[in-house]
């Protein structure tokens, strides 16, 4: 049934939403709380892994608001993917706490970590591909063609994710630091999954910058 706009109350599912996105990053958090470092190397790698996974969830969660505000979630198969979407975000923590440091990346953790990852901007994809191809007028002034383009952006990070899971990738070693006497190895995987944090940010500047464009013009 239509609503009048500016009279809809908030899908259930969204509230929910917000409190999975919220629980997620409270609990990354805690764990790195859990956390105690015996050298100052062990501290900067967690600490730098955190800060990586709270970025990226941050950086999901915006994408999911924007998308979600005017998605119409009432349609059983987005209301699905709603559902697996809440679910790889309630899971993250969990998969993070198991990640250790940097030097010491459980091959198989890791490589779940990835696809987590890779699936959220995934379905994120497939959002922003249903607002592209709405032939109503969501909202006013804005163009479907930057739904496109956030389109486009999440499918390019979902690939990079997705493809860092790739087995190998754990043992190539592209340099190794040391931080407090510790030697940790930066890995391609984990290179590239400072890619895709730094392509998602960049692309979300770039993209907003068109959205604001469109809202002003």
């Amino acid at each position: 049934m239509a609503v009048a706009p500016g009279t809809a109350q908030k899908p259930r599912i969204l509230t929910l939403s917000d409190l999975i996105f919220g629980l997620a990053l409270s609990i990354g958090a805690i764990s790195l709380i859990g956390q105690k470092p015996a050298t100052t190397g062990e501290f900067f790698t967690s600490l730098g892994l955190y800060a990586m996974s709270f970025l990226i969830l941050i950086g999901i969660w915006q994408l999911y608001s924007a998308i979600t505000s005017i998605l119409p979630t009432e349609t059983p198969a987005l209301t699905s993917l709603n559902i697996v979407l809440l679910f790889l975000v309630s899971i993250e923590p969990y998969i993070f706490s198991q990640l250790g440091g940097i030097g010491s990346l459980p091959n198989a953790v890791s490589e779940v970590y990835s696809l987590d990852i890779g699936f959220m901007f995934l379905i994120l994809a497939v959002f922003n591909h249903a607002l592209a191809g709405e032939e109503r007028d969501l909202h006013p002034r804005i163009s479907v063609k930057n739904y496109s383009r956030i389109r486009d952006a999440c499918l390019v990070n979902a690939t990079i994710f997705i493809a860092s899971a790739a087995p190998f990738l754990e043992d190539l070693t592209m340099f190794s630091f040391v931080i407090g006497g510790v030697t940790s190895n930066f890995t391609l995987r984990t290179f590239m999954w400072g890619v895709g944090l730094v392509f998602a940010y960049v692309s979300h500047f770039f993209l907003s910058k068109d959205k604001l464009r469109v809202n002003s013009g």
